[in-house]
Order: C-alpha cells, then sequence, then structure tokens
C-alpha cells in the first residue's frame, strides 16, 4: 500500500511540474494514468480531475472539461470557484445550450456570496437570457462588494448601459469617481461614460433621418462611352467595343506565380 502511495504521490508531483511548465501533453498523459487508478484518495482524486479539466478547457474542449469537473465537484461540492468555472465553460461551449450554466452560477454566489467577480458574471448571464431585473440586482450587489475596485465598476457600468439603464451606470459611476476621488481611474470611468453617452445619443438622432430617407441610398453614376470613332491624322478610325472586350491577352504577357521553394 505504502509503495502505491508512493508512486501516486511521485506522478503527482510530476504532472504539477509538467503543468506548471507548460508541458500540456506529458501533463495530461500522467494525470489520465492517475485517474484510472482505483480508491485514490479523496484530496488525490479531486486534484487530479480538476487539472485534467483545465487541460482540456485549454483545447477547448468543453465537454471532455466539464465531466471531469463533475468528478472534481463530487469531491468538494461546496467550491464556489468550481461552480463558477463550470458555467463559464457551459458558456463558452457553442454545443451546449445556455440555460444549463444558471444552476451553476447560482450554485457559485451560494458558496461566496461575496465575490463580486461571480455576482458580476452571474448578472450579465441573466441580462443576455432577458432576465433583466434579476441581472440587474445582481449587478448592484457585484457594485456593493467591489466599489473601491475601478475595473469591476467599469465591467457593471458597461452591463448596466447594456441593459439600457444609462441613469442607474451614470449614479454608479459618479459615486465610485465621488467615493474613490483620489484614484484617477475611476475619473477615466466617467469620462468613458460621458463618451458612451455622447455616442449613445448621436446614435438615437441619427435612427429617424436614416428611417425617413428609406435608409441608405446608391447614387447612380454614369459611365462615360468611348466615342465611336475618332480622327487620327486624318483618317476615320472605328472603334468596336465588343471586339476589344473580347481579346484575349497573350499566353507570354500572363504572369505566373514564381515558387520561392524551388531550387
Amino acid at each position: 500500500m505504502s509503495q502505491t502511495i508512493n508512486l501516486v504521490d511521485g506522478l503527482l508531483r510530476a504532472a504539477r511540474h509538467l503543468q506548471a511548465n507548460g508541458q500540456s501533453q506529458p501533463a495530461h498523459d500522467l494525470l489520465q494514468r492517475l485517474s484510472n487508478f482505483r480508491n485514490l484518495p479523496a484530496d488525490v482524486a479531486e486534484e487530479v480531475h480538476l487539472r485534467l479539466a483545465d487541460l482540456h478547457a485549454e483545447r477547448e474542449d468543453f465537454k471532455t472539461a466539464r465531466r471531469h469537473l463533475t468528478v472534481a465537484l463530487t469531491h468538494a461540492p461546496e467550491r464556489g470557484d468550481y461552480h463558477h468555472r463550470m458555467a463559464c465553460w457551459i458558456e463558452d461551449d457553442a454545443d451546449t445550450s445556455m440555460n444549463r450554466a444558471g444552476r451553476y452560477y447560482r450554485q457559485a454566489v451560494q458558496c461566496e456570496p461575496d465575490n463580486a467577480d461571480y455576482w458580476a458574471d452571474y448578472g450579465e448571464y441573466l441580462i443576455d437570457g432577458g432576465r433583466t431585473e434579476a441581472g440587474v440586482k445582481a449587478l448592484r450587489r457585484a457594485s456593493r462588494l467591489a466599489e473601491h475596485d475601478p475595473e469591476l465598476i467599469g465591467r457593471v457600468a458597461a452591463s448596466l448601459r447594456e441593459a439600457d439603464r444609462w441613469d442607474e451606470a451614470r449614479t454608479l459611476v459618479r459615486s465610485a469617481m465621488f467615493h474613490n476621488s483620489q484614484d484617477r481611474r475611476f475619473r477615466t470611468l466617467w469620462q468613458q461614460h460621458q463618451f458612451a453617452r455622447l455616442r449613445e445619443e448621436q446614435h438615437t438622432r441619427a435612427e429617424p433621418a436614416t428611417k425617413a430617407a428609406g435608409g441608405p441610398r446608391l447614387l447612380p453614376f454614369l459611365r462615360k462611352k468611348s466615342p465611336a470613332r475618332q480622327v487620327v491624322d486624318g483618317k476615320i478610325i472605328r472603334y468596336d467595343a465588343a471586339a476589344t472586350d473580347t481579346i484575349p491577352l497573350p499566353k507570354d504577357r500572363r504572369k505566373t506565380p514564381r515558387n520561392r521553394g524551388a531550387k
């Protein structure tokens, strides 16, 4: 039994080292070998499947990644980061319904109710799914938890603008700027909000004019015709447009691409 434990510990240490140094395939092979061991200690099985999940997610094989993450979740159902990761991988998978992500976002914020990033992601997910009121509530929670984080406040403000909650976004950014008056990043957020509002107003004013005009119009341009005949050195030269259009180029004038690799 002790030999098996030593072997497991050695393989896991080697897999960690390989993964940390960007050697994904050798790390995957070792972890896959470990996952086939029977009666692995719970903490080892959790780590092995979590690392396999991350490796498959890096390859955008989200289906396999979720399968390994499900095993990790059976060992640690209270881990909010696992639930959040699962929700994100469902959203990133074009072959999976986004509706499945909702319960994992809910689990993530229930496990870690003070994590502002999870609330912001959950709010954006709800708004994208048409549940604007619930999404805005989640965004408000995120902004309260991270009122001194300019990156997250900027994210929340952008999501509020996308939900057409311009007044609330304005209030949020102004309040954050007031409470963080010494941080220039919050003034930058305020300037970005003003610029976004100005651009939106210009777009709104332009829409009625475009509709009234019946949409964009193409102006017709007349092609200037060449004269049918021309006098050159006292002689009348006739031009036949059909003939000139059908004259082929001589073969030796057609350029052939060079093969740069040829010797």
